[in-house]
């Protein structure tokens, strides 16, 4: 394997799959030894030194890789991808709050929007009402349009990699607002409303975006399938050395 920065990537997979495919396959390295390298090795120790020898590679391939371009470059698409899966997560999430909030009016449970969700709804109503001079009339939220929401990001002279920080951030949305006159959208239009999490909150935000970005995008697979196949091929080959010591 040419051992180039860019193609440490490749060396450190092939390496990984060579080594759980040996193990996987039962490959016979007295016989191999003794046919291709015409040597025959004696005693217990040959097998237990091939296995130490196999990790000694892993580690070599694993930091020529964890030190080259491609991975500083995976990384850095890993965390900018992250922080779109997060947004995704986020969207949808307060979507179906505000679906529910919509459905099912103000007892609804809101652990992202709140209470503040609350007031600037009705906020939103009694301006629609004011707007068509009829206050007295009835008049509700048939929908509500999330055009954007996103985690708040910390500074970006603070990190190489931007993640977001779990605990806050702002989503952009509208009320649509039935009265005797039709429905209108709120005058106001996609206002900015700044939420919090919890902990918990924040835990499955954080859990979420990342099973999203692992499973989902190109970066995901780009950098964690090397680590994944490296650590399941590391773990194989200290056990073959410890039943064979």
């Amino acid at each position: 394997m040419d051992d180039e920065d860019s193609r440490a990537r490749r060396n450190f997979l092939v390496a990984s799959t060579l080594v759980i495919l040996a193990w996987w396959l039962g490959v016979p390295f007295d016989q191999m030894s003794t046919k291709f390298l015409g040597f025959a090795p004696q005693g217990k120790t040959f097998e237990w030194r091939v296995w130490f020898a196999a990790a000694t590679a892993l580690i070599y391939f694993a930091l020529r890789f964890w030190f080259s371009e491609a991975s500083k470059k995976a990384i850095a698409d890993y965390a900018s991808d992250k922080v779109a899966c997060s947004s995704r997560a986020l969207r949808r999430w307060i979507r179906f709050e505000t679906a529910m909030f919509v459905r099912f009016g103000e007892n609804t449970p809101m652990p992202v929007m709140g209470t503040a969700f609350r007031t600037i709804a009705h906020a939103a109503v009694k301006k629609i009402q004011v707007a068509h001079d009829n206050t007295g009339h009835p008049a509700r939220i048939v929908r509500i349009i999330v055009s954007g929401a996103t985690f708040t990001l910390p500074n970006a002279d603070s990190t190489t990699y931007p993640q977001p920080v779990w605990k806050s951030g702002v989503a952009f949305v509208q009320f649509v607002v039935r009265t005797p006159h039709g429905d209108d959208p709120s005058l106001d239009g996609a206002q900015p409303l700044g939420f919090e999490l919890a902990f918990l909150g924040r835990t499955i935000a954080w859990f979420v975006s990342t099973l999203e970005t692992t499973l989902f995008s190109k970066s995901g697979t780009g950098l964690l399938l090397p680590w994944w196949l490296g650590v399941a091929a590391m773990a194989v080959a200290v056990w073959k050395v410890y039943a064979a010591w």
